[in-house]
């Protein structure tokens, strides 16, 4: 009998130093709170660019993600006062320097759009922007499509209108309101199939002059240096092995794979 619980507890001790050491951290992410980066379905599912990417994420680490979605003002806010342990997707911003390293994705033209009555196929995106009848629409907090001499200008000059999220923004073409604004090929094509008036009353034109860099940040006080390097490295993997292309080419039109890069 003693002979039989020996082998059962060094079969039982072996297993366990042969297991993989099991994540127990529980990360805290802040999230954009609109589709198509973040959608919640009738159902109770969750979909949505950044919850694909991020729980892919979470699944090769082994780690609980916890995903918030939240208005940019309040998730910049958390993530500066050391309430979350990141911040997804946006481009690099000057102001979370401080709280947090940045970890790039990948690279995009982004798109601008026109209304159709203000749209001619000669001018570029810098004449949209120097032409005084031309607003623009962008979102509230950071402004990640505008260069930071472009929001300068528009907003003394009184051209920029602010709204909550890319959909508020969209139906002003609509309204006319808003004679241009610059987006993502991601965000485009979503509310191309979300709103069929898009198609009639605007043009969309990528401006391959100003590349975005979208990605995520990670906290500095919150996060060891142990834990941003696993995440690196499996960031770096997912481009390795196509996942991550494989992910973002859900969200895009195919005619526009070809502006994303670093994948």
């Amino acid at each position: 009998m003693k002979r039989v619980l020996f082998i059962l507890l060094l079969v039982f001790c072996q297993s366990v130093q042969a297991s993989p050491k099991e994540c127990v951290r529980h990360f805290r992410l802040g999230v954009n709170n609109y589709s198509p980066l973040y959608e919640v379905q009738p159902d109770g599912t969750v979909s949505g660019l950044t919850y694909d990417l991020l729980s892919e994420i979470s699944a090769r680490m082994g780690c609980v993600f916890s995903q918030i979605p939240m208005d940019s003002p309040r998730m910049l806010e958390d993530f500066k006062r050391w309430r979350l342990d990141m911040v997804a997707f946006m481009a690099p911003l000057e102001e979370l320097k401080s709280a947090g390293e940045y970890i790039s994705l990948y690279q995009a033209a982004r798109k601008l759009i026109v209304a159709k009555s203000f749209y001619d196929k000669s001018r570029k995106a810098q004449d949209y922007l120097n032409d005084p009848k031309v607003k623009f629409g962008s979102q509230i907090g950071p402004r990640f499509f505008l260069g930071s001499e472009e929001e300068k200008r528009l907003m003394g000059q009184g051209r920029l209108i602010s709204f909550p999220n890319p959909g508020a923004a969209y139906k002003q073409f609509v309204t006319g309101r808003i004679q241009a604004m610059f987006s993502t090929p991601i965000i485009h094509w979503h509310f191309q199939k979300e709103m069929p008036d898009l198609v009639t009353k605007t043009v969309a034109v990528p401006d391959v002059t100003h590349p975005l860099t979208m990605g995520f940040y990670i906290s500095l006080r919150r996060i060891s240096k142990a834990e941003a390097d696993k995440i690196k490295k499996v960031v770096q993997e997912m481009k390795q092995d196509g996942t991550l292309r494989k992910i973002v080419s859900r969200y895009v039109d195919g005619e526009d794979m070809i502006y994303y890069q670093n994948l």
